[in-house]
């Protein structure tokens, strides 16, 4: 058996866009501040967020780049862990411990200890759940289930499973959710230059603009009850089933969504 797990691909988009971004952002916010200084006004304020952003961009580019290039490698006699110091080559005989400080459908990482080093590998690792269930089957064959806790195994891959429906689901979904969040300003806009309450505006512009985040965060929160009820009865295989429900929960939820925010709005005009 030889398997080959490496960060997702998004990790590697980040480190080549978002650096650029925050750069350019905090050259402009700099520029701005030298420009306000010519003017006889104090720069100090608006100088430190451009050059938080431009050491932010370069921390960016270093730790995301470095993770693009992790490679993990499962064979039957060790884990070989290469990434921009070298290859680490632990043998599963070797092995002292494996933890997982995490927090429960939120994120967090493997820790793999052994006598000579410690590898860490986070829930963005793509097919997290399997490179868990590799080393557990290693680890047992060699009858060394002691060196990790079965119950915190347990919910580790659960949320590592969540983890490894969840990131493609957004990458998917995102510019979905800039276009809703855009649609709803804009609705909320017109709504807006309706009325003329002042309180009134900012709780419709307010929910217009939030309406779609809110959405998407009880899309998630439903999803990860069908996710935790299918791998309950499938194992590692409910994470298929769980992808399959997706559509119904997300219909189901953008209507109660859209009836929610409408309700919110009838109700504010007849409060008016």
């Amino acid at each position: 058996m030889e398997r080959t797990y490496q960060y997702r691909k998004h990790v590697g988009t980040l480190a080549n866009v978002l650096p650029w971004v925050l750069g350019l952002v905090g050259v402009l916010q700099i520029f701005s501040s030298l420009t306000v200084l010519r003017l006889g006004g104090s720069s100090f304020l608006l100088a430190f967020p451009g050059v938080m952003n431009v050491i932010l961009a370069f921390f960016v580019k270093v730790q995301y780049g470095r993770m693009a290039k992790i490679r993990i490698q499962v064979t039957n006699e060790e884990l070989i862990y290469t990434n921009h110091k070298g290859v680490q080559r632990v043998s599963f005989d070797d092995i002292t411990a494996v933890e997982f400080p995490s927090v429960k459908y939120v994120g967090g990482w493997l820790k793999v200890t052994s006598q000579t080093s410690t590898l860490r590998m986070t829930v963005v690792v793509e097919d997290i759940p399997q490179l868990v269930k590799d080393i557990k089957d290693q680890l047992d064959r060699r009858n060394m289930s002691s060196v990790y806790d079965q119950e915190k195994l347990a919910s580790f891959t659960h949320t590592a499973a969540y983890s490894n429906t969840s990131w493609p689901r957004l990458t998917r979904w995102w510019w979905k959710i800039a276009l809703a969040s855009l649609g709803g300003l804009l609705i909320g806009i017109v709504l807006c230059l309706q009325v003329d309450d002042f309180s009134l505006r900012m709780l419709i512009l307010l929910a217009s603009l939030l309406y779609p985040t809110l959405v998407y965060v009880v899309i998630e929160i439903r999803l990860v009850k069908v996710l935790r009820k299918q791998m309950d009865v499938d194992g590692l295989a409910g994470q298929e089933s769980a992808v399959e429900l997706e559509g119904p929960v997300v219909k189901q939820t953008l209507i109660w969504g859209v009836v929610g925010f409408l309700a919110l709005v009838v109700l504010g005009l007849v409060g008016l």
